[in-house]
């Protein structure tokens, strides 16, 4: 596994890849219901800058995160809805 984070500009960029598991294993939907769960909360609390893409080349899984860069004191975007 291999985990790096970057700040850059007004977003700090995660990258996250691991080796894909032998093909005799199933993957489930769960893992792709994960996927779009972790999608919708990022845009919950961040908006449209925050990004998540996936891919997989040569046996590896890559998943990239994109959020916007934020000072330890202040909070997330949310919806002020009333």
């Amino acid at each position: 596994m291999r985990i790096e984070a970057q700040s850059r500009g007004d977003f700090v960029y995660l990258m996250v890849q691991n080796p894909i598991p032998d093909q005799n294993d199933r993957q489930h939907e769960g893992n792709r219901m994960a996927l779009a769960n972790i999608r919708l909360r990022l845009q919950a609390l961040f908006g449209a800058p925050a990004v998540l893409k996936q891919s997989h080349h040569n046996d590896i899984y890559t998943v990239t995160l994109r959020l916007p860069r934020q000072s330890a004191n202040s909070q997330p975007a949310t919806d002020q809805r009333s």
